[in-house]
C-alpha cells in the first residue's frame, strides 16, 4: 500500500505537494529576480537573487508592499494605472519599472507578471524582473545579476 494512502494522502495531494515543492525549488534557483505578492500588492515571497540584488535580507522584504521598492515616479505611474490594468487583464510584459535597493541606488528592470489564484480561491501573483533593453542601464543591472 502507498505510504501517502496509508496517512489519509490522497494521490491528488500527493502530486499538489510535488509540484508545489518542485516550484519552490525552481523559485529558489532561477537566475533573475522573482517575487509573490497578495491581491494588495504585499510581498509573500522573494528569491535569493532577488534579496541579493536588491541588497536586502527577506525578514525586511516580506509582509512589505512592493510598491515601496519602487521609485517615486515608478510609484505614481503603478498606482494611477499599470496596477488596475494589471489585476484586470491578469499580466503584464516588460513594464519598466526602477527598483530602489537597500543601499538607495536605482535599478533599472523590465517586470513581467501573470496573475495567479491560489487553492482557496484568493488571488496572487508571480512577477519576474530582468535587465532592462536600455543600453545606458544593462551593464550596471548585469553587474548585479551576474548576467
Amino acid at each position: 500500500m502507498n505510504p501517502d494512502t496509508q496517512l489519509g494522502i490522497s494521490a491528488a495531494d500527493s502530486l499538489s505537494n510535488l509540484i508545489n515543492e518542485s516550484a519552490d525549488v525552481i523559485f529558489n534557483i532561477v537566475p533573475v529576480l522573482m517575487y509573490t505578492p497578495d491581491e494588495e500588492g504585499v510581498i509573500l515571497k522573494v528569491n535569493p537573487r532577488w534579496l541579493s540584488a536588491m541588497g536586502y535580507e527577506s525578514q525586511e522584504v516580506v509582509g512589505q508592499r512592493f510598491i515601496g521598492f519602487l521609485t517615486e515616479e515608478c510609484r505614481i505611474q503603478s498606482l494611477s494605472d499599470t496596477l488596475l490594468l494589471f489585476w484586470e487583464s491578469g499580466r503584464v510584459h516588460s513594464s519598466s519599472c526602477r527598483l530602489i535597493r537597500k543601499d538607495a541606488r536605482v535599478l533599472y528592470v523590465a517586470l513581467d507578471a501573470m496573475v495567479t489564484q491560489e487553492p482557496l480561491g484568493e488571488l496572487g501573483a508571480i512577477g519576474v524582473f530582468r535587465k532592462a533593453r536600455s543600453e545606458e542601464h544593462t551593464s550596471e543591472l548585469q553587474s548585479h545579476l551576474n548576467l
